[in-house]
């Protein structure tokens, strides 16, 4: 991931419309928390004043970019329904019933 990371920094430091923008290097300083279903990675380019938004947003879609042509998966919420276990051990199944819409 870091390498990815690394590479996309690179690429923009030396992409016109933002090399004059950026004036040093990428820096990932690495894993700033891990949340519920997320691993915070901080880093940063100095950048000329007021610049930050432009290089951020280009740098966050650039990333989503190579992450998708990598596999890598950005984790998003997930929840799981549990109905339990019967005596004997086996996991019941859910009742689905679909209801008709009323659309009038």
């Amino acid at each position: 991931m870091y390498e990815v990371m690394r590479k996309i920094g690179a690429d923009m430091r030396s992409a016109p419309g933002f090399k004059d923008q950026i004036l040093e290097d990428l820096e990932i300083a690495g894993i700033d928390n891990l949340a519920d279903s997320a691993v915070i990675i901080r880093c940063r380019f100095k950048v000329h004043p007021l610049e930050q938004w432009d290089v951020r947003r280009e740098f966050l879609y650039r990333i989503k970019t190579a992450f998708d042509a990598a596999g890598i998966e950005i984790p998003y919420p997930h929840l799981t329904l549990y109905a339990g276990q019967a005596k004997h051990g086996e996991t019941p199944s859910f009742k689905v019933q679909a209801q008709p819409m009323d659309i009038g």
